[in-house]
């Protein structure tokens, strides 16, 4: 298996000043046959991140 965690392989990406990046990265690892509802219901998981609100009282 190799998976690659670099953005910039195929083609460039230019770093600026003052501006914030982020990459995210999930890898699902089982045993056995991943069928196409399955890999979906991990992206939806991992695309649609619930919404958090945090109150102070």
């Amino acid at each position: 298996m190799f998976f690659e965690f670099c953005p910039i392989r195929h083609e460039e990406w230019k770093i600026e000043p003052n501006k914030d990046y982020e990459l995210n990265y999930r890898m699902v690892v089982f045993d056995g046959t991943l069928n196409a509802d399955e890999a979906e219901a991990y992206w939806q998981l991992f695309a649609q991140q619930p919404e958090i609100n945090i109150f102070n009282n």
